[in-house]
């Protein structure tokens, strides 16, 4: 069999991996958990009871946040900037939050333009899909630039493009997107020392911009962090060094100076979040687990939450960097081998699996208040794990198929088999005492590693003793690169969902409701089950809820007063990324501009008045809200926070205010307001007052926002923890509120 055969062969066969994959989609479906949307929460289970009257079977509940957080942060920025405007800013979740701050968003990635074709939900599976067929370029350079064979090259970016990170988080979007541009960076820099060339510089700034802009700042710097020492490896050896520092330095100061835009931003909205109150390393799973290094050999050893039979620790996706049995073995034979890239990627699996599990250095690392590891999941570090292991099993198959091969290289494989054995006598002999479910369901999902295993021994043995024979070496090769494609799709087409297109974000009775409500004002549940927090955001309904990494320290600490009732903001808050007042007698939900609540249950409370029904979820009117904007005739200033967390639960808010900062008056007079022209970016507000008078606006403080009196610069105040307020001069006044990038 030629080469040129065999390859065309190994590509044929790589479109029918990916064709199967993806094959869902010719029955109008979207890539995309939508069926946790319409199988877990109100009012969407409502709407679909006459059919589905125990709610719509959903595929796999681990992996909601697509849908509860990528999907509307990304519609919102999208829709913003086809609206010409810059996504700033998010009022519709905890009383407004930064847009752009917010990381995950990426407004400014480039590929993210697919995602302004109507309708969102094809253009959002297209955007998805781009990760593996990307990847899978990228990683076919990166190999080409190390000079591996065609199908070598074929199968590696295959693997890559399947591998288990990718697949786990394929549709989040964003730590796929950022994860894909590894192997470009790699391929610029070895063609930097290879060719010289600068349009190579530019394809590594380039490489770190799109990654960097692609939504996810933990795996970006591990990504950073490697492609600098890969840089390092490379430079070591290099004649001409003087120049290629400098255009290496020329081509960081490029990327640090394009994507100021977004990491300047974060960087303010990190300073003045409670990321690192909530997180603690004592979380279980905040670790890998040494147990669950066997899911790189068997990926559902402890179940998968797909099948609703995972019984590992916290979360499946957080240690799956599986890439194949039969790859995991080729890469063993590297074991001993001098050549540098193979040290430095042996290297590099070491020392991620090190700060990825709990030891000495980890634990002082992550429990010191050190910047980045405090608020860092270690787990991520499995993407540099399963990288090097990709790269150094084509490192493997290539030595496997030269002459040059080390028969000492056969030792750490028959340790593995000899470890695989081994595994087997503890599992049919439950020595570590599994309850009798767990271990069926482990028993059951060893059998196929177990006969992939095999698959790879046959694959391994023919290598070796066929190296001289060209034809017999690429029918092994191609037969090693289906079996690959058979495991891996499984497990993607195992563990991701693929749903109805009639799922994307319905209408529903309520929705249509709120919506109709032209009135500034936002919404509260009273039960976990009812729209999902950021939910909201993709109807354009504003609540007080909110599902983000990142939440306001100062809005954190007023949800807390509202919760415990008693003077005392101090953290840790419990929340853990998670905002949902659930406290409704507290008359700082009046103050918060709650006019409705959904509930699941009968409200008794005098103050909410029953509106209708949809299914299970009421709506309930409040009597008592306040307006989104209001004036007040008394401005107490307080010591500090926790001073003012004092004042607060002992004023009647609809006539104080409390601040910390310094102001020449404490009464005010009153007077009309009215809010004629509210969007994200800013907002308008006439009032006629005859005397001075202090304005209340409950959307959250931020430092970026600006305010003008009538045309004037003016200052905004820091009321009751966490919103704004603004002194107004006597008579008819134009005040506008609006943000900026910096």
């Amino acid at each position: 069999m030629k080469l040129e055969k065999a390859w065309i062969i190994g590509i044929i066969l790589v479109l029918l991996g990916f064709g199967y994959f993806y094959s869902p989609l010719l029955d109008s479906t979207v890539l995309a958990p939508l069926d946790t949307l319409v199988g877990l929460y109100h009012p969407f289970r409502d709407l679909y009871s006459p059919e589905f009257p125990n709610g719509i079977p959903y595929k796999n509940f681990l992996i909601t946040d697509p849908v509860r957080q990528i999907i509307p942060w990304k519609e919102l920025a999208m829709s913003m900037i086809k609206d010409s405007n810059l996504p700033l800013w998010n009022p519709y979740e905890m009383a407004g939050k930064p847009l752009l701050g917010n990381f995950q968003t990426s407004p400014f990635y480039p590929l993210n333009l697919i995602l302004i074709i109507s309708p969102f939900k094809y253009s959002w599976t297209a955007f998805i899909a781009l990760q593996q067929i990307l990847g899978f370029i990228f990683m076919y350079l990166y190999l080409k630039s190390l000079n591996f064979g065609k199908i070598v090259k074929i199968l590696g970016a295959f693997i890559f493009s399947f591998s288990g990170f990718i697949v786990v988080w394929l549709e989040w979007g964003t730590l796929g997107h950022t994860y894909i541009y590894l192997p470009l960076l790699l391929f610029s820099i070895e063609r930097i020392f290879q060719r010289g060339s600068v349009k190579y510089f530019l394809l590594y700034s380039l490489s770190l911009i799109f990654s960097h802009f692609a939504g996810h700042l933990q795996t970006f710097i591990y990504i950073y962090i490697f492609a600098s020492f890969y840089f390092l490896l490379n430079f070591i050896d290099a004649v001409n060094k003087k120049d290629i520092l400098k255009w290496f330095a020329l081509a960081n100061v490029f990327f640090l100076s394009v994507t100021v835009f977004q990491w300047l931003p974060t960087l303010e909205f990190l300073l003045l979040s409670a990321r690192d109150i909530d997180q603690t390393v004592t979380q279980t799973g905040w670790f890998l687990p040494p147990q669950h290094l066997l899911q790189f050999v068997a990926p559902d050893f402890f179940g998968n939450p797909a099948t609703l039979n995972y019984w590992g620790v916290w979360n499946y996706a957080e240690f799956l960097g599986y890439i194949g049995i039969i790859p995991f073995l080729f890469m063993l034979p590297t074991i001993g081998y001098r050549n540098k890239k193979i040290i430095f990627y042996q290297l590099a699996v070491l020392i991620s699996l090190i700060f990825s599990t709990n030891n000495p250095l980890t634990s002082y690392l992550y429990t010191e208040n050190i910047p980045f590891f405090t608020s860092a999941q270690p787990t991520r570090l499995i993407s540099l794990v399963s990288f090097s292991l990709i790269v150094l099993s084509m490192y493997g198959i290539k030595k496997l198929s030269e002459e040059s091969f080390k028969k000492t290289s056969l030792l750490p494989l028959a340790l593995f088999i000899f470890l695989f054995i081994t595994i087997w006598i503890v599992v049919t002999q439950n020595l570590f005492h599994i309850n009798a479910e767990n271990l069926e369901v482990t028993k059951r999902n060893i059998i196929l590693p177990t006969l992939l295993l095999l698959a790879a021994l046959f694959s391994f043995t023919f290598l070796i003793f066929t190296k001289k024979n060209i034809a017999v070496k690429n029918i092994i090769l191609l037969f090693i690169l289906i079996v690959t494609i058979f495991d891996l799709t499984r497990v993607a087409q195992k563990f991701n969902s693929f749903s109805s297109e009639e799922y994307f974000y319905p209408q529903t009775k309520i929705i249509e409701f709120l919506k109709k409500d032209k009135n500034k004002f936002r919404i509260a549940t009273n039960d976990n089950r009812i729209l999902a927090p950021n939910i909201t955001t993709y109807y354009r309904i504003e609540s007080v809820e909110g599902y983000d990494p990142l939440y306001l320290k100062d809005y954190a600490e007023f949800v807390s007063l509202l919760e415990r009732q008693k003077p005392d903001i101090s953290a840790p808050f419990g929340f853990n990324r998670i905002i949902s007042p659930k406290n409704l007698e507290s008359p700082l939900i009046d103050y918060l501009n709650v006019k409705y609540i959904l509930s699941l249950t009968e409200i008794t409370d005098p103050k909410y008045e029953f509106v209708f029904q949809e299914g299970e979820t009421r709506v309930y009117e409040n009597v008592d809200v306040l307006p989104r904007a209001f004036f007040i005739d008394t401005v107490e200033v307080a010591r500090d926070d926790a001073h003012a967390a004092e004042i607060l639960l002992n004023s009647d808010l609809r006539n104080v205010a409390v601040t910390t900062d310094p102001i020449e008056n404490s009464k005010f007079g009153n007077g009309e307001v009215l809010i004629s022209d509210y969007s994200e970016n800013r907002i308008k507000i006439s009032t006629i007052n005859d005397s001075e008078a202090f304005l209340i606006l409950s959307d959250t403080y931020y430092p970026t926002w600006r305010v003008k009196v009538n045309g004037f610069e003016s200052k905004i105040y820091k009321v009751n923890l966490a919103f704004r307020g603004v002194i107004v001069p006597p008579g008819e006044n134009e005040i506008i509120f609006y943000t900026k990038i910096f």
